[in-house]
């Protein structure tokens, strides 16, 4: 038999969902008390957006003093009072005079189960019981989660087997001199063929070193560009875009998931290319995004050796900007292939971004594991 829970909205929604969908509460109902402000907002819409995906039935209640207890006190002892048996009540969210008020009701109409959630540790935790805490174990896929927080996400196409073996082809043999080699390359296509938003497929000549030839003769072979050996065109800007350097996304995903595998860690729903738009209709996109136990794992990947002229200020931001998407307990990574100035590791450190830089074959999975644990 399905149990209700109560729980007060706030606009950090990830404990409120990760309580309602928590498999051994079998919760089935969950009646929300949200503030006027919060209901305007539209936030609880999104909280309950995603409950109802789950099947998970929302009823609304709205308090108008969300700073007086005796306001969400009343509230929730009209809904507690008439089976008291049948709920668990939820603290986490809200102000803190809504979660007192509701703590209250929930004394003073024998509900036993009352609990709040340690976010930082991800233990569900009783109160007024000795019972254990529990390990929050509810699972929430990446558009979920953007979807709690008001983003719209769609993720990128996976590639076929073989452009993930070019990517890690281009990893391997790609050193220094060779991959500023190849970036200028495809810079001079972008210019060549990208007319604001049209692409208009021209040949371009080239002499490329030995390395790189033997790479875009590859390249050719997977359809993915035309190479005589002179001569260069690339006809599908997407796989401009992927020669261009979304081929590092793709290592780093796959470097991500080794690395989650051989730490025994809970990674699950892996993104590429990610486009998400916000609440005010902007679209951006994301490199690679995963959920990591409870937490939204975002990651901008830089393969190319321009450090300059206000980009990890710019990317900064960015990755700023991406923490809407997940809350508070989003983890921000940046990596990249080129060793990066102090500065730059100061400028991150500043925003709360981690940084995986001077990426190789031989350091990838240990560097990009380090930011995995809890």
């Amino acid at each position: 038999m399905s149990r209700r829970m109560l729980m007060i909205v706030s606009a950090q929604p990830m404990a409120n969902l990760l309580a309602a969908c928590e498999p051994s509460f079998e919760i089935g109902e969950v009646h929300l008390i949200v503030s006027g402000e919060m209901q305007a907002d539209g936030i609880g819409d999104r909280l309950a957006d995603v409950l109802e995906a789950r099947g998970l039935s929302c009823f609304w209640h709205s308090v108008s003093e969300p700073y007086q207890p005796e306001s969400t006190r009343e509230c929730a002892a009209r809904l507690l009072g008439e089976a008291p048996e049948g709920w668990t009540v939820n603290l986490t969210g809200g102000t803190k005079p809504m979660a007192i008020g509701a703590y209250r009701a929930a004394l003073d109409c024998g509900v036993r189960d009352i609990i709040y959630l340690d976010h930082d540790q991800g233990l569900l935790r009783w109160m007024e019981s000795n019972r254990p805490p529990l390990a929050a174990s509810a699972r929430f896929g990446v558009a979920e989660v953007a979807m709690a927080h008001g983003y719209q996400a769609r993720p990128g196409k996976w590639p076929s087997p073989a452009c993930i073996a070019f990517a890690q082809r281009l990893f391997a043999e790609l050193d220094t001199d060779a991959r500023r080699c190849w970036h200028q390359i495809m810079s001079d296509v972008e210019q060549a063929c990208r007319s604001r938003r049209k692409w208009t497929p021209e040949w371009i000549a080239l002499t490329p070193p030995q390395p790189v030839a033997d790479l875009l003769h590859e390249a050719c072979r997977l359809q993915l560009c035309a190479f005589t050996g002179e001569r260069l065109r690339i006809e599908d800007p997407d796989d401009h875009h992927f020669l261009a350097g979304a081929w590092f996304e793709l290592v780093v995903a796959e470097a991500l998931r080794k690395a989650a595998g051989d730490a025994g860690r809970d990674l699950h729903d892996l993104k590429i290319g990610l486009n998400v738009t916000s609440p005010d209709r902007a679209t951006n996109e994301i490199d690679v995004a995963a959920v990591i136990g409870r937490r939204l794992l975002v990651i901008e990947c830089k393969a190319g050796d321009y450090w300059s002229d206000g980009k990890p200020a710019n990317t900064a931001y960015k990755l700023e900007h991406h923490k809407r998407l997940g809350g508070l307990g989003t983890r921000l990574i940046l990596a990249a292939t080129a060793s990066l100035q102090e500065p730059v590791h100061g400028r991150m450190r500043d925003a709360g971004i981690l940084v995986a830089d001077a990426l190789t074959p031989q350091n990838i999975h240990e560097r990009l594991g380090a930011y995995l644990a809890d």
